[in-house]
């Protein structure tokens, strides 16, 4: 078993809740070992429907609640090669103008609502020399109008999105990624049902924000434009992570349908350690919308490996940051 193994790494394993939460996201013993050592470590799970499924793990030496407060310094502490615009919510960026003049409800190279598509042409007269200016401040208030929306509403606003000729629920989709994480209803059963039910069911200080990103998934990949709800969750006691983040993608111009990641805090043992550290494990499950297609099954093969490696430097990147902005933060010895 993954105990015994440990065990034979004496103060640098894992302390038995993360081995278990190891083993239900399939890592090998020489992938625990190297987590064990300090290495950032990611791999591809086994996925259901048109999915990706990715777990990295990696220790962090610094105190959980100073990561948490970085993270909510999103603007800084995403922002990486792989994701070089990250901004709390505020007018988003137009990334292709083209696209938007061309989309047709069933038939659009950007993933709108077939409202949003009407709504856009009925704002932006083509003909004009202006128009670019026109559709990029359509497209800004189209965005706008339907996070206020999502607010207000929760689960319900998200979107259907229309740029297919079959039309795509976010909220459907994204219900079965949850329901599809079935480690949530052991270790965060009212985190679980807020996330489905939002924003109702909120659980005791439970923090939420939102922001917008520009994301980079290789040079044969279009830049995906997203918007992501953050919700902030520490347990009151119990086994399993001691704080959980939630990153509910609610809107992406290109590829995913939906997207889950979730961010997951083990507290390190502290005996011996000058530092207090954790244990960082990062999980995300995203439908993908050319995994529907016929080339499948050629498709996935890169797009995992595309999420794997930017998810991996996404978790280098902050954890550096944020191991050096600890220490700065201390006294001199």
């Amino acid at each position: 078993t993954f105990a015994l193994f440990l065990g034979a790494l004496g103060g640098q394993g894992p302390a038995p809740e993360p081995q278990s939460f190891f083993e239900k996201l399939e890592f090998s013993r020489d992938q625990v070992q190297q987590a064990a050592r300090g290495e950032i470590v990611a791999r591809t799970l086994k996925p259901k429907k048109h999915e990706v499924v990715t777990a990295v793990v990696g220790r962090v030496e610094a105190p959980e609640e100073f990561f948490i407060a970085r993270f909510r310094d999103i603007e800084r502490h995403k922002t990486s090669k792989a994701v070089p615009l990250v901004r709390k919510f505020s007018d988003p960026p137009c990334l292709e103008i083209r696209d938007l003049k061309k989309c047709r409800p069933g038939q659009c190279n950007l993933k709108l609502s077939r409202s949003q598509i009407e709504s856009l042409h009925q704002q932006v007269d083509w003909a004009a020399p202006d128009a670019a200016e026109q559709a990029t401040s359509a497209f800004r208030r189209i965005l706008l109008d339907y996070v206020r929306g999502y607010l207000a509403a929760g689960n319900r606003a998200m979107l259907a999105y229309d740029d297919k000729q079959e039309a795509v629920r976010i909220s459907d989709q994204f219900a079965e990624l949850v329901e599809a994480s079935a480690f949530l209803e052991e270790y965060a059963p009212d985190f679980r049902e807020y996330l489905l039910a939002f924003p109702e069911h909120a659980p005791p200080d439970v923090e939420d924000f939102l922001y917008w990103s520009r994301e980079n998934y290789g040079s044969d990949l279009k830049p995906v434009l997203t918007i992501t709800h953050v919700s902030i969750y520490r347990k009151p006691g119990g086994p399993g992570p001691a704080a959980f983040i939630a990153s509910k993608q609610i809107y992406a111009s290109h590829y995913f349908e939906a997207s889950l990641g979730l961010t997951m805090l083990f507290r390190l043992p502290s005996a011996g350690s000058a530092v207090p550290g954790f244990y960082l494990v990062y999980f995300n499950r995203s439908r993908i919308d050319l995994l529907r297609k016929w080339y499948a099954a050629l498709a996935r093969g890169s797009v995992s490996e595309s999420v794997r490696n930017s998810m991996r430097s996404s978790m280098a990147s902050m954890r550096s940051k944020v191991e050096a902005e600890y220490g700065q933060s201390q006294p001199p010895p």
